[in-house]
Formats: structure tokens, sequence, C-alpha cells
């Protein structure tokens, strides 16, 4: 009879620290989703604010991927230069690869995609803007690691008057070659957008 009671409180006190461990568990996820969606809104905030501030449109990405999440068809460089430079400024996502002193009050800030814009280009997109110094040392002292893990937590939107586009091809080691396309102009402005997925940044 003991053994049985005393069994009985083993099985019902195992239960009890499972159904813990669960609510525990429970809380924790609640806990991330909610951080992560108090990051989200933060990130949404800039995000309109630069586009409010700058007047700039993000539209181009969806006119140029026809709203598909990849793209492989070869991009004219009169149709960026419809979306880019008729329409600037625009909405760019992407990473920063570069930055260059122009003098004392300007750097070159050079930029690529990453995987975190809406559609993906078999193109390769990149941007060459000259930029206030006093913006771009603001913006690092902010986000000190935003360089540390390249190509995945260092997403950043920008602001962009683009005044010109250059075309280029890179040639592979298996000899494939892919066209690049650089647009050169002004930055107005920078905003970190972490490893989010732009999709999941637009304002409805």
């Amino acid at each position: 009879m003991l053994k049985r009671i005393i069994w009985t409180c083993a099985v019902i006190a195992l239960i009890a620290w499972f159904i813990q461990n669960k609510v525990e568990s429970y809380n924790i996820r609640d806990n991330e989703l909610a951080d992560n969606q108090r990051v989200l809104n933060k990130i949404k905030a800039s995000l309109t604010n630069l586009e409010l501030e700058t007047g700039a449109s993000s539209n181009w990405e969806t006119s140029l991927g026809k709203g598909e999440r990849y793209s492989s068809k070869t991009i004219l460089t009169i149709e960026l230069e419809n979306l880019w430079i008729k329409n600037s400024p625009i909405i760019y996502i992407g990473s920063i690869h570069d930055i260059v002193t122009l003098d004392e009050s300007h750097y070159k800030v050079e930029f690529e995609r990453n995987l975190n814009g809406t559609t993906l280009f078999e193109t390769e997109l990149k941007l060459s803007l000259k930029a206030e110094k006093k913006i771009i040392d603001k913006f690092l002292s902010e986000n000190p690691n935003i360089m540390g893990d390249y190509g995945f937590n260092n997403s950043v939107a920008v602001s962009a008057q683009i005044l010109e586009i250059e075309s280029s091809q890179i040639s592979g080691e298996d000899g494939y070659i892919t066209e690049v396309k650089t647009g050169s102009g002004k930055l107005l402005g920078i905003v970190f957008t972490d490893r989010l997925h732009f999709w999941n940044l637009q304002v409805a």
C-alpha cells in the first residue's frame, strides 16, 4: 500500500514537473514573439519615417520583378532608369559593402543586395552613393556590429536619389557571367532593418 502511495506521488510530481516545464516554454516562446513583434514595429516605424521624410518609394522591386520572389529575366538599363531615376528617390534594401572617404564631409558608400528584398534578381543591383559623414558616422555608432555578420543580420534600408546607372559584367571562376547594374547618386537617409524580410516591413 505504501509503495503504491509513493509511486502515485512520484507520478503526480512528474506530471506536475512536465506541465510546469511546458508552461514555462510557452511563456518563453510568447515573450520571444512579443519581443520580435516590438522589434518589427520599431523597424516599420523607422522605415515609414524614412519614406515620409525623403519622399522615397519602395515600389520599384515589385514593378521590376512583376511580384515574383525570383526573377531571372534580363534587366535593361532603361528599365532601371524609369524606376530609379524618373521615380527617384527610392528605398533600397541591402547591405553595406564598403565605405570610402571622398572629402572632409562626405563618404562614398557602396551597397549590394542581400536575401531580404522582395524579389531576388539574377542581375546584381548595386548602389554607390555620396553620403554626408555625419549621417553615416551616427548610423555606425548606433549600430556598431553592423558589419559583424555580413549578409545575415546587417540589412539596411536606404533612401537614395539616383542620378545615373552604369552597366558592367563579372566573370566567375566557372566562366558564368553576371550582369551588374550600379546606381550612383546621393544618400538621403538610412535605417537598420536587421535580418527581417522586406515584405514583413511593408506597411499596409
